[in-house]
């Protein structure tokens, strides 16, 4: 019961750091445009796109394309409700690295150590 309840609470606060824009992510973002740099403009790639729920949202309405890369399966239904018009892959990232001729304005490489493997 307490882990869904941090989880919940995680959830929420991600939620609300996003809806203020205070998330890392919209810094980043800010960032870039302070840099002179048309975000809207830019085809991106999420690397390690898991479920899309972690700092996705935040970029993901603000780029011109987005391709998201994912090695479970399972998480390919998640992802296409939640960012359609998006490509999902569910493919090794890294071994599409080595054969994609495709390329990318911003790219987000983000393993994150709660999934390993």
């Amino acid at each position: 019961m307490t882990t869904v309840l941090l989880t919940e609470a995680k959830n929420a606060a991600r939620a609300l750091r996003r809806t203020l824009r205070l998330s890392p992510m919209c810094g980043v973002l800010r960032e870039l445009r302070s840099r002179g740099i048309n975000v809207g403009a830019l085809n991106a790639l999420e690397c390690f796109a898991f479920t899309g729920g972690m700092h996705t949202r935040d970029y993901a309405a603000s780029v011109r394309s987005l391709e998201l890369w994912e090695i479970y399966a399972g998480h390919e239904p998640t992802l296409r409700a939640g960012f359609p018009g998006s490509v999902v892959r569910i493919t090794d990232t890294y071994a599409e690295v080595a054969r994609s001729d495709r390329r990318f304005g911003f790219v987000v490489v983000d393993n994150s150590p709660v999934h390993v493997g």
